[in-house]
């Protein structure tokens, strides 16, 4: 029997591997047995097959002109600094942009919902850093209205 796309089996440490088709990062599987892998790397290709809509070129041709977060953000930034705010105030808030930059970014800024803002806090819920996820919304909040 084949094995799943995007799981090998690495003979030299007799361990199995699936790759990430999003990252491109390859994740142990260990030294575990061929049907457990088999059926691990079936059901992580099924989710990211449910939650995985890649960007066709003709949608990236289209999406050239379309405003962006990066667009909006830059544009925020000029904003919030005429607030006449505490320096350290900008210093923590600069690093609050590059976190949401990295994150949410790219996405074109009229298509953002607020599932897309729930799975970027939660990142922050799981590890138990609800401090976090709470200042992260109360700047996304800043940064939406």
């Amino acid at each position: 029997m084949r094995l799943p796309k995007n799981l090998t089996f690495r003979r030299k440490g007799k361990t199995f591997y699936w790759r990430n088709p999003v990252t491109k990062k390859e994740i142990s599987l260990g030294q575990i047995s061929r049907r457990e892998a088999i059926s691990q790397a079936i059901e992580a290709n099924h989710y990211i097959e449910q939650n995985f809509s890649p960007i066709l070129l003709l949608e990236k041709i289209k999406g050239s002109h379309e405003y962006t977060l990066n667009t909006w953000l830059e544009r925020y930034d000029i904003l919030f600094k005429r607030r006449q705010l505490a320096e350290n105030t900008y210093k923590v808030r600069t690093g609050q942009l590059a976190i949401i930059r990295e994150r949410l970014g790219s996405m074109v800024l009229s298509k953002i919902t607020t599932k897309h803002i729930a799975e970027f806090l939660e990142f922050w819920i799981a590890q138990d850093k609800k401090t976090m996820a709470t200042t992260m919304r109360s700047v996304l909040s800043d940064i939406f209205s």
